[in-house]
């Protein structure tokens, strides 16, 4: 659960969700749709967004990160976006003063973590839809959005060198969603990953 800043970010992004026109979000983006929702897929979850209130359904209690991505993609994805079928980094995606804001920390824990459980990571990718690719002790190409993947490359650790977990985007990921907002995307699908991890043990 994320609170102060991460709120305030989600409660400006309904707004701003509000002040479009919501015909050219759902023909942008080919959206189902009805009088009172919108409805978009994040990962394996199934949303709908209320037309008059712009509220989110289908996240869970306190998720505050769910809502500043799916926001993200129905307002500021380009009109024209198209992917490149060219992955990149996620440092060679950002400027300068981005690199690092989805690496470091976050990445090395979760390697860490998955380290222990290989089998689970496995199950968990595919629980998502994920397609298996190499290279990797576990690599996979894993749904966001309906038209956008982020690719899952992970090495387990030995004697010389720790445990590592990639995630490679298209190179036009920008079209979809701001860079900032990948740090949330990677947090969730972490989280996401683990929670299926537990459940198939």
């Amino acid at each position: 659960m994320r609170t102060n800043n991460y709120q305030t970010q989600a409660d400006l992004s309904r707004e701003l969700f509000l002040t479009f026109d919501q015909e050219a979000v759902i023909r942008k983006l080919k959206l189902p749709h009805d009088g009172e929702y919108l409805y978009v897929r994040f990962m394996d979850v199934p949303l709908r967004v209320g037309r008059a209130t712009g509220i989110i359904e289908g996240c869970g209690d306190g998720d505050t990160e769910t809502p500043i991505a799916v926001y993200d993609y129905l307002c500021c994805s380009h009109e024209n976006r198209n992917l490149s079928g060219t992955w990149v980094t996620t440092e060679s995606v950002g400027l300068s003063f981005h690199r690092g804001l989805t690496s470091g920390g976050l990445f090395a824990q979760m390697a860490q973590y998955f380290d222990a459980r290989p089998a689970e990571l496995e199950t968990a990718c595919a629980t998502l839809g994920g397609q298996k690719r190499a290279p990797g002790n576990v690599c996979s190409v894993l749904p966001l959005f309906d038209e956008l993947f982020v690719w899952l490359q992970f090495w387990r650790g030995d004697d010389e060198f720790p445990a590592k977990l990639t995630l490679l985007w298209d190179q036009n990921v920008t079209q979809y969603v701001h860079y900032e907002t990948l740090y949330y995307i990677a947090s969730m699908m972490f989280a996401r990953l683990k929670l299926k991890g537990l459940y198939a043990q």
